[in-house]
């Protein structure tokens, strides 16, 4: 009896023993979940990080781009400006050109007509009677006095 007692306790204790055992089991596999979950959710965590940090590059990057983009429109109307500046400048050069242009043929166009004046003058002699006549008038009347003359002569002779 006593031995059957024994065996009894023993079962007993080996049934305990392997209770105990699966009950370890049970909590070292529902520890390595719990760790796998956290692996995972770690790994979740990381790749989250990962994609918020890509968008801020790319933010980042879009961000470089409108900067670069902004400072070429400015260097171009910077450009457009000097152009701009640089025809107006032509332009003004141009017209001071055509002003002293115009300047310089009025000053010709004046001593032209002073030095005509001043021929004329010089070739003007007294008249008999006062009158002032230039030489081209005087000349052109002593023609005239004498084709009157050669046919007043010419009327005279007989022929």
């Amino acid at each position: 009896m006593e031995e059957d007692e024994d065996e009894e306790e023993e079962e007993e204790e080996e049934e305990e023993e392997e209770e105990e055992e699966e009950e370890e089991e049970e909590e070292e596999e529902e520890e390595e979940e719990e760790e796998e979950e956290e692996e995972e959710e770690e790994e979740e965590e990381e790749e989250e990080e990962e994609e918020e940090e890509e968008e801020e590059e790319e933010e980042e990057e879009e961000e470089e781009e409108e900067e670069e983009e902004e400072e070429e429109e400015e260097e171009e109307e910077e450009e457009e400006e000097e152009e701009e500046e640089e025809e107006e400048e032509e332009e003004e050069d141009d017209e001071e050109e055509e002003e002293k242009d115009e300047r310089r043929k009025k000053k010709k166009e004046k001593d032209l007509f002073r030095r005509r004046q001043g021929e004329n003058q010089s070739k003007e002699k007294k008249h008999k009677h006062g009158r002032s006549v230039s030489l081209f008038m005087a000349g052109k009347w002593s023609i005239c006095i004498a084709s009157l003359v050669d046919n007043a002569v010419g009327s005279l002779t007989p022929v």
